[in-house]
């Protein structure tokens, strides 16, 4: 199987949205990336069947680059042929040419298959929780203009 390792394009946005809807459920599909922001695809015959969502923060006091790494995922058909090691592979040789200090993302306590994928890269799990503060009214804003 020929797996193809890049940065997505931009016309190819939905296909991502389509894919990351599949595999977490999401409700609203983003309608472009943030600016620095970029997405590792993986493409099989054409079709985008992994992505990694990277996110660029600057660390005001270090004036470092960091990565956030978000909604990591292969297409179910797609799993366990090493295609999210290809995605990482790519994620890891294009921060150490760019000087990034730290690559962090976060996984649900359930996604196992994941957690070993990570430590396998050398990521650990840090001794902290993650708080988080949801406001409805955006949920309906985002629905209201996916809708559209």
């Amino acid at each position: 199987m020929d797996v193809e390792i890049r940065q997505m394009k931009e016309s190819e946005l939905s296909q991502v949205a389509r894919l990351v809807q599949r595999v977490f459920g999401y409700d609203a599909v983003p309608q472009r990336l943030d600016s620095g922001d970029f997405s590792v695809v993986a493409v099989v015959g054409g079709n985008i069947v992994g992505q990694i969502l990277v996110h660029p923060i600057v660390d005001p006091f270090l004036n470092r680059t960091q990565y956030y790494l978000q909604d990591v995922c292969v297409d179910e058909e797609y799993r366990g042929k090493g295609i999210a090691s290809k995605m990482m592979h790519f994620v890891f040789d294009f921060a150490q040419e760019n000087h990034i200090f730290r690559i962090f993302l976060t996984s649900s306590r359930n996604r196992l298959d994941a957690h070993a994928l990570y430590e396998k890269f050398g990521f650990y799990v840090r001794d902290s929780d993650i708080f988080a503060k949801d406001f409805e009214w955006v949920y309906r804003f985002v629905r209201y203009t996916n809708d559209k």
